[in-house]
């Protein structure tokens, strides 16, 4: 009996609850997905939207325990969902994320990553980092501006192009929610979409 209780002693038994802090240190990323009406283009299996969100998925499958936010960009861009822990919660916002979400049509990678670099908490460091998925299209060529404001801010930038150099034609929605044929330029001339690599190269290199 005495060598039973002996071994038992060494072995510590421990009972009832306790309370350990823990602390945990991440990144916060924000992740920008392409919305815009080029986004359609079959150029890549199924669609370029739905390879995105796919991409975008696996990528927030990878950084749990870390913040994750997430921006829809057009013609402007929106928080879609603001930093969090909650991955389910980005999750379910991604798989709402819809091409048309972003009422203002075309593509401004400005203000994309402006409103990317707003979705950071402005008191508080660390490392933070923009992942921009996208086919590259910027109507508006005012990224240069947005990218500077990120490197002064010490904010990483990173590019995932969807779509190919050669492109593909852009399909037109119907009203019944189908496709309703193929967008045609002013002389009836089938609109062919192409992915930028060197847009999306640059801002990755610059930033």
């Amino acid at each position: 009996a005495a060598m039973f209780f002996l071994v038992v002693t060494l072995a510590r038994p421990q009972w009832g609850r306790y309370a350990e802090p823990v602390t945990r240190r991440g990144i916060d990323v924000v992740i920008i997905l392409d919305v815009s009406d080029s986004m359609r283009a079959e150029d890549v299996t199924p669609d370029r939207m739905t390879r995105a969100r796919a991409l975008a998925a696996d990528l927030v499958g990878r950084l749990e325990g870390n913040r994750i936010g997430l921006v829809a960009a057009a013609g402007s861009a929106y928080v879609q969902c603001p930093l969090t822990l909650d991955i389910s919660a980005v999750r379910l916002f991604l798989d709402i994320l819809e091409i048309g979400d972003v009422p203002d049509a075309g593509s401004d990678l400005g203000a994309a990553l402006r409103v990317g670099l707003d979705a950071f908490p402005q008191d508080t460091g660390g490392r933070r980092v923009i992942v921009l998925i996208s086919d590259g299209e910027d109507h508006e060529g005012a990224a240069e501006g947005a990218l500077a404001e990120a490197v002064e801010a010490g904010v990483v930038i990173y590019t995932v192009g969807v779509g190919t150099p050669a492109g593909g034609p852009l399909p037109l929605p119907s009203r019944e929610g189908g496709m309703g044929g193929y967008k045609k330029d002013a002389r009836g001339r089938v609109v062919t979409t192409r992915m930028n690599p060197e847009v999306l190269a640059s801002l990755a290199e610059a930033g």
